[in-house]
């Protein structure tokens, strides 16, 4: 893991996380969930802050300034979605940012956009700090679920299979989705 690769020698507990959430619909309370679950997946964090309602760049640039005034030492945020994920990383790639070694400090994030994904790739020489989304649906969501469905409507026989799989990109394979 990212984590892993820049703090390996990170004592439990000590990378600092903030997570920015939204859940304003059952789906993106479980995503929510799921971004909580950073702290069963590795035992050098600790979650520190929890904002909600970030679901943009103005909001999450907001939302981190007030963070990082009272934790400075957070290394790894966690956004509901990509729009959140772009304010944090415009946030500590500005000039005067509170973050002084942009190589050391990470976003993850959902849902891509073109511009989500050219800061991902970015990241790879640490021009961006978003390092990673996760893409929800195949190239072509829409034709997937429509011919699934007019196959099982029709009495076809069908792959059970899931139309919107997750996809984690990051810059080792994020030219392969752009």
């Amino acid at each position: 893991t990212w984590i892993d690769e820049v703090y390996p020698d990170a004592e439990p507990g000590s990378i600092e996380v903030a997570i920015l959430e939204s859940r304003d619909t059952p789906e993106a309370s479980l995503r929510c969930d799921g971004m909580n679950t950073i702290v069963e997946l590795s035992n050098k964090v600790s979650v520190v802050q929890t904002v909600g309602g970030v679901k943009d760049n103005a909001t999450a640039q907001s939302a981190m300034e007030n963070i990082m005034q009272v934790n400075p030492d957070i290394k790894v945020v966690l956004c509901y979605n990509s729009g959140g994920g772009m304010g944090v990383n415009e946030f500590v790639m500005r000039q005067g940012s509170p973050v002084s070694d942009p190589s050391k400090f990470a976003v993850f994030a959902s849902d891509t956009d073109e511009a989500s994904l050219d800061l991902v790739a970015k990241s790879a020489t640490d021009e961006a700090v978003l390092r990673g989304i996760i893409k929800f649906g195949s190239n072509d969501l829409i034709g997937d679920t429509y011919n699934l469905a007019k196959k099982m409507i029709s009495g076809e026989s069908y792959e059970v299979m899931n139309p919107d799989p997750l996809t984690k990109v990051t810059p080792e394979n994020v030219a392969e989705i752009q």
